[in-house]
């Protein structure tokens, strides 16, 4: 039985998203909307940082625009000044993910983005059989050092095509899976069709960037 790593609900069709059900992300659909778009939602209105409820705060919604205000001991509704800092910590917070489509095999795209389903839609329109699919997602706390970093080592194990890598899905994983230091989520195993006992074609190394090393001087 899968349970939401965040409140422990169980996980069904009706509270878990599709292609966090693919990829084994056990966040349910409340814990995301409050993990994500009270975070960056740019029509979200918030009281001392936090999200204000429409119906809770009427007022705040009909005579301001989206942003972050204080309540005074008057019952005033005054704009606190953002603090950048807070903001662009926000903004570098999201999701990479390993993304396949069967029409380009023995591919796949490695890439960041801040909601997973919405990126997904979008590669989605540009095909009529709507076979993009992210097989792998972690969550990080800053997608553009995450993206480099995994970008770097993916190329020094196989062929690359600006995001897209030469890779097995098993070997695009265990890239994800040393990027330690941008982490906030624990990367669950891929659902793939693979027997448990060939999902590496190479040894695990304890350093992956020894590996690495290896094998350029081999």
């Amino acid at each position: 039985m899968a349970v939401c790593r965040y409140c422990e609900v169980e996980l069904n069709t009706s509270n878990w998203a599709p292609y966090f059900m693919k990829t084994s992300n056990k966040t349910c659909k409340t814990c995301y909307n409050k993990r994500h778009n009270s975070r960056h939602g740019p029509t979200r209105m918030r009281l001392d940082g936090k999200y204000a409820k429409r119906k809770e705060h009427p007022d705040l919604y009909r005579l301001f625009v989206p942003g972050n205000y204080t309540l005074t001991k008057e019952g005033r509704y005054v704009p606190l000044k953002s603090n950048s800092k807070d903001k662009e910590q926000r903004s570098k917070a999201g999701y990479i993910y390993i993304c396949t489509n069967p029409a380009w095999e023995d591919w796949l795209k490695i890439g960041q983005t801040d909601d997973p389903d919405k990126r997904l839609k979008q590669f989605w329109t540009g095909t009529p059989h709507r076979d993009h699919e992210f097989v792998h997602t972690i969550e990080t706390d800053n997608m553009d050092d995450a993206e480099k970093k995994a970008h770097r080592i993916a190329e020094s194990m196989g062929e690359r095509k600006n995001e897209w890598f030469k890779l097995t899905v098993e070997q695009a994983i265990e890239v994800l899976n040393n990027l330690d230091e941008h982490r906030l989520g624990t990367a669950e195993e891929a659902n793939t069709d693979t027997p448990k006992d060939k999902l590496q074609e190479r040894p695990i190394q304890a350093d992956l960037w020894t590996y690495t090393q290896n094998r350029k001087t081999a």
